[in-house]
């Protein structure tokens, strides 16, 4: 039985580049996919945030003039592309994925919704949370302080940048402390 029922795993969009300048590297989406796989085959369900500074930092844009709320939302949508490539490897490599984003672009991904995120994990499948909380001028990550959290515990640490794209998930997830509660009621 694993340690905890939910985990939430925070992956750093410039992981995805491998040893690239940018974009997505194949052979590093598929080695973290296939990690994921070995974390759901222990019984967790899985939750993703991701992150898109492979393809656009926000921050980036703002510091060159371009309007902060247009370089946020332009970031916001590089985390939706990760997202979607991430569920597509997924998809290849066996696994069901649900792209859950804070932005309304139901065409492409569905509309993040709290009761449907948790029906989704108790059937198994991974979500994926893209685009942040939907706002300009947010810090990219509040989904594991927001939306997620109300999902899933927070059980998994952020590893620095510079190892992000080297090290395996499984080194990410921390183990619980010693405590007196059941593993079941964590």
């Amino acid at each position: 039985m694993p340690a905890y029922k939910r985990i939430l795993l925070k992956l750093s969009g410039e992981a995805l580049m491998g040893d690239d300048a940018y974009g997505i590297n194949r052979a590093t989406i598929v080695r973290m996919v296939r990690e994921v796989q070995e974390i759901t085959r222990l019984g967790c369900e899985v939750a993703v945030v991701i992150g898109g500074g492979n393809i656009f930092r926000g921050v980036a844009g703002g510091s060159v003039g371009m309007d902060r709320a247009t370089a946020d939302y332009m970031g916001m949508l590089a985390t939706v592309m990760n997202a979607l490539a991430l569920a597509d490897t997924m998809r290849q490599e066996g696994m069901t994925a649900r792209v859950m984003s804070a932005i309304s672009i139901e065409q492409v991904v569905e509309p993040y919704v709290r009761p449907k995120a948790l029906q989704y994990l108790e059937e198994g499948k991974i979500v994926i949370f893209a685009a942040g909380t939907g706002n300009p001028s947010s810090p990219p990550t509040p989904p594991l302080r927001c939306a997620a959290p109300r999902s899933v515990p927070r059980s998994c640490s952020r590893r620095p940048r510079s190892t992000a794209s080297t090290a395996p998930i499984r080194t990410r997830i921390q183990t619980p402390r010693a405590t007196h509660a059941s593993p079941s009621t964590r």
